[in-house]
Order: C-alpha cells, then structure tokens, then sequence
C-alpha cells in the first residue's frame, strides 16, 4: 500500500496534524470558561421534544440481512432570542421558568460559554 518511505512520512504527518488539532479543539472546548453577557429579549422559540425511529437493515459477514433499529432524541429547547450590545442576535437556552418571565423588550443576562484558545462560544444559557 506504501509505495515508499516518503508517502509513509507525509501520511503520518498528515495523521499526526489531525490529532494534533483533534486535541486542541478538544481542550479548548473542555476548558472553555463562562462569560456574563448581557442583552435585550427580541424573540422567544419554543422547540419541542422530537424522537425519529428508523429500520434499516445491513448484510451480515455471512452474507444475511440482519434489522437495525435507530432512534435520534432531541430534547425540547426553550430559546431567547437575545440582541447583544454589539447588535448581534444570539439564541440563548433557558429554564422554562425564566422563558415564560420574560417579554420582547425585557433585559436577559446569561453566560456565553467561550473557548480558552479559540474564543469561539459553544453555548449561551440565561440566568435569572
């Protein structure tokens, strides 16, 4: 399959790269730290509790047809719409209490859960 050493070479530095950023996505989003922000209610979404069931079938080593059952679970989500201070609408999940307290109009604290490395935010929740 390896011809010569030099594709050997190049295709563990490719595979070394790829675990290499594997690792550093993993432990930016592991450690990532809450950030109070804060924003103006602009719309609420309320996502229901969704569950799918699929058959599928696959053949088997022998050559059978074996049945495989599927199922997706996507638990509901109560969503603030909020406009942050830099004119940005961000989705913010939140108890359903706190969903059903505010209005459009009212002001929502919440934690943006950012990356230590990366900034990137992988999470917003609001706090009453």
């Amino acid at each position: 399959m390896l011809k010569t050493p030099e594709t050997a070479t190049i295709l563990m530095g490719a595979i070394a790269i790829i675990v290499l950023l594997f690792t550093l996505i993993l432990i930016d989003a592991v450690s990532m730290s809450p950030e109070l922000e804060s924003g103006t209610v602009v719309g609420k979404t309320y996502e229901t509790e969704k569950r799918n069931t699929n058959v599928e079938t696959i053949i088997t080593g022998n050559g059978g047809v074996q049945p495989i059952l599927t199922t997706n679970h996507r638990r509901e989500k109560f969503l603030l719409m909020v406009k942050t201070e830099e004119n940005r609408v961000v989705a913010v999940e939140c108890e359903p209490e706190l969903y059903h307290i505010k209005d459009i109009g009212d002001r929502l604290e919440y934690r943006a859960y950012k990356g230590l490395f990366t900034g990137v935010t992988y999470g917003r929740r609001g706090v009453e």
